[in-house]
């Protein structure tokens, strides 16, 4: 991990996405570190990705073009698959990883695995999504701590922090 620290008026060598320079809405102290607020963006795009609902119609097989594009962005309801069931655990572990890969270009090698409950009370389904992070000279493996309420099927990202 490294701590370079860019004064305002320098170009940082991280760039965001479309989104990130259209709305920047955070607003910048004298010193910040570029690279933090690039992981940052990069765990609010997750969230806003795992957050955003496919619409119930289905398009044909064969328009592969549809595939990767924006009609595609987001998570297919899950709200009728039940989570205490392995099958469904798999289900919902593949998806999501499988839609990182599509629509998160920043993120490679991406693992996605639901954590063990011990708590019968609690509902809340916790997941662990693991990547790399992709740099313009090399990668960082990041971890992100990832809630689903069970209530209104939305999700809550943050990555953790790494030692060493």
């Amino acid at each position: 991990m490294f701590t370079t620290v860019i004064k305002p008026g320098d170009i940082p060598e991280l760039r965001g996405s479309l989104f990130d320079v259209l709305v920047d809405d955070e607003v910048k102290s004298h010193y910040y570190d570029p690279y933090e607020h690039y992981k940052k963006m990069v765990c609010r795009d997750i969230e806003a990705l795992l957050n955003t609902k496919l619409d119930w119609n289905r398009f044909d097989g064969s328009l592969n073009e549809l595939k990767v594009s924006s009609v595609n962005y987001g998570l297919a309801d899950f709200s009728t698959k039940n989570l205490t069931y392995p099958g469904d655990k798999d289900i919902l572990c593949y998806e999501i990883r499988d839609l990182i890969e599509q629509f998160e270009p920043r993120l490679e090698k991406v693992k996605v695995r639901i954590l063990d409950n011990s708590d019968p009370i609690d509902r809340v389904v916790r997941l662990m999504i693991t990547a790399n992070l992709i740099l313009e000279e090399e990668k960082e493996r990041l971890s992100f701590q990832t809630k689903l309420n069970p209530v209104d099927h939305l999700f809550s990202v943050k990555e953790l922090e790494h030692e060493g």
